[in-house]
């Protein structure tokens, strides 16, 4: 009776021991994914698409603006222009009267040029595309789009960053980055806008061949405004030349 009792109380102290043990993995493994919870909302709350405050610049002057060509340093691929034509990429601006749609309160022509492939390839084929103002308080932001598409439906442009008048660069995104990305705030991109509503992210100088230190500092510049940088592309301008290009060859 008594090596029985024994034997009892042994199971029954060691029951308790390795009850007890599981109790602590348990609470160990509970308080690592609380950690980890914690860790991802962190993680998810890191950015916030658009960052606060974001918006176009103010006193912005169209006229300086369109005074003369843009040529693009480093850009975003978008579902309309895939890398392979960023070559000698040029936009140039030139005002026109509003067309059949009333919300348009200032209208500008929209030339793009560009060459595919490489600096001597084809022209890229693009047709002119409309700019619209809809609001004089703020031309900063426009709506660009075929000129038989309704105005509603054309994509944003708004230019959110430029040098001191004359401009000489611009920095330019397709509306507010609503998607967070890599690192930093990116516009929908590839796939959700077909017909390039809302995308794009464009590094313009008026020099066709901008200096590093430009290009760098623009690029800093987007940085700095919640952009994720990862998307710029290079563009190709040395060598580029030609009449529609804005440089004699």
């Amino acid at each position: 009776m008594y090596r029985v009792t024994v034997v009892y109380i042994f199971l029954a102290a060691a029951v308790r021991a390795e009850s007890s043990q599981l109790q602590d993995v348990c609470e160990d493994e509970q308080e690592g994914s609380s950690l980890l919870q914690a860790a991802s909302g962190a993680s998810l709350k890191r950015e916030v698409c658009p960052p606060p405050g974001f918006d176009s610049v103010e006193n912005f002057s169209v006229s300086d603006y369109i005074s003369a060509p843009w040529y693009m340093q480093m850009q975003a691929e978008v579902s309309y222009q895939p890398r392979e034509n960023l070559f000698c990429v040029r936009a140039n601006y030139t005002e026109t009267t509003p067309g059949i749609f009333p919300q348009a309160k200032l209208e500008l022509i929209v030339d793009n040029y560009a060459r595919e492939g490489s600096i001597s390839g084809p022209e890229s084929s693009a047709f002119p595309l409309r700019a619209s103002i809809v609001n004089l308080t703020e031309p900063s932001k426009l709506l660009v789009g075929p000129p038989f598409l309704p105005v509603g439906l054309r994509g944003p442009y708004w230019v959110v960053a430029t040098s001191e008048q004359p401009y000489e660069w611009a920095i330019v995104s397709g509306g507010p980055p609503t998607r967070q990305g890599a690192d930093g705030c990116v516009t929908p991109g590839l796939g959700l806008n077909p017909n390039g509503n809302g995308e794009g992210l464009w590094l313009l100088t008026r020099e066709p061949v901008a200096p590093n230190s430009t290009v760098d500092m623009m690029v800093e510049k987007a940085q700095a405004l919640g952009f994720d940088i990862g998307v710029l592309l290079p563009v190709q301008q040395e060598g580029c030349c030609g009449e529609r290009y804005g440089t004699p060859c």
